[in-house]
């Protein structure tokens, strides 16, 4: 499953975490998710075998959800 959102202005973001502005035009469109059942080694394979660098895992109270906040090296 894919999910976006869509800038209904130009607007710009800081992510703190991450330490990147990013900046959206007005309509852009924003790709906000791919959900995909993995577990949490598989998914640090992936980041690496991708060449971006792991930040955070964001999980649920049961870990059975997760986010990940990746960098490009």
């Amino acid at each position: 499953m894919e999910s976006y959102l869509l800038s209904t202005e130009k607007q710009e973001i800081y992510i703190e975490q991450a330490r990147k502005k990013i900046t959206f035009d007005e309509w852009e469109s924003i790709h906000t998710e791919y959900s995909f059942k993995y577990s949490e080694s598989q998914i640090r394979q992936i980041i690496k075998k991708a060449h971006f660098k792991e930040e955070k895992f964001y999980f649920d109270s049961k870990k059975y959800f997760c986010d990940v906040l990746m960098t490009k090296r």
